[in-house]
């Protein structure tokens, strides 16, 4: 490993951290993307660790709380999403455990059923309702 492939991965990387907050996988995943080896990979990803720049904890964390709150997205799906990041489950479990409010969910559910009922209110057969209703948005 020549010490100039590591920092060009390295400011690769930061580059790509800054933007938004990612996830290791997500990260991992651009590294090989832009043909970076599996062990400059590594390394590059040991210092994002220790500098704070990654920590899929926050990102867990924050993910949860945001999409919660703006999207009105429920456990379920966004524990699909974080599983697609590449967040591992008993993290995404742990997370959606101790970071989501049950009175938070409750609350968004309802609002996503207002916004729902509203469009679904406007066929008058109760057939094409209980179809619209039977998908997933």
């Amino acid at each position: 490993m020549q010490t100039s492939d590591l920092e060009t991965a390295l400011a690769l990387a930061i580059s790509y951290v800054v933007a938004r907050q990612r996830t290791a996988h997500e990260v991992r995943q651009k590294l090989v993307r832009s043909g970076v080896s599996d062990t400059v990979t590594s390394a590059v990803l040991a210092q994002l660790h220790e500098r704070g720049l990654l920590d899929d904890a926050a990102y867990t964390k924050a993910y949860l709380a945001s999409r919660l709150a703006h999207r009105g997205y429920g456990p379920q799906r966004l524990s699909r999403e974080l599983s697609q990041r590449g967040v591992g489950r008993a993290l995404i479990e742990d997370a959606v455990q101790h970071t989501l409010d049950a009175e938070d969910v409750l609350a968004a559910a309802r609002a996503q059923a207002v916004k729902r009922w509203a469009r679904l209110a406007r066929d008058t057969e109760p057939a094409k309702r209980r179809q619209k209703l039977s998908k997933t948005p």
